[in-house]
């Protein structure tokens, strides 16, 4: 396979693998207690509108088999990013009942650099190279003259340290900038079916 990525490169039949991360990679051990308030809320939500409308709830997961499939799936993707390929972080939240949108994106960075991928390429895949998968690269995904004006304020630095992409001090949206608490506590997390008028 490795072979193949680097032959394909050469030979300009593909400029890249892009890999999007299976779900299970970001949602194994996953512990609920990492996840804040909101998202904790959102899962309950979605579980009491899964009971709702009779669907059965997921079944257990083996420990012993999980932890071998995040392993290699660790492996995989430490594989495809050591042999030129590139890696796409893109949690899929319709088909683990602990992915949260936007919440549990960080824990796949952090996994992906568990996986032993740089912090640096990790956050230029979740960047940069995810708008050029997207074919978007010419208006995000960098900070550049006729861009669009969105990024982060991070309080810390997740090139020592992914876990700093949870801290966000601030939020900018075309050249907008609003506080991460403000924007959450939009959030619903009422009943399913309830209104709260898109209050927490």
């Amino acid at each position: 396979m490795a072979a193949s990525i680097r032959n394909n490169r050469r030979a300009g039949a593909c400029t890249a693998l892009v890999l999007i991360a299976l779900c299970a990679t970001a949602t194994f051990g996953q512990d609920p207690n990492e996840l804040n308030s909101t998202a904790k809320a959102r899962i309950e939500q979605a579980q009491a509108e899964r009971a709702r409308r009779g669907i059965a709830a997921p079944a257990p997961v083996d420990q012993a088999v999980g932890a071998r499939a995040l392993a290699n799936e660790l492996e995989f993707l430490r594989l495809v990013h050591a042999s030129g390929g590139i890696v796409v972080p893109s949690t899929d939240v319709g088909a683990a009942p602990l992915q949260v949108p936007g919440f549990s994106l960080h824990r796949e960075l952090e996994l992906l650099v568990r996986a032993g991928i740089s912090p640096s390429h990790v956050l230029q895949a979740a960047t940069r190279e995810a708008a050029v998968a997207l074919g978007r690269g010419d208006d995000l995904g960098t900070i550049e003259p006729g861009k669009f004006a969105d990024l982060l304020i991070i309080d810390g630095d997740p090139l020592t340290d992914i876990a700093a992409t949870r801290r966000i001090s601030t939020v900018v949206k075309d050249g907008v900038a609003y506080n991460p608490s403000d924007i959450l506590a939009r959030i619903d997390t009422g009943p399913a079916g309830g209104d709260n008028n898109g209050t927490a």
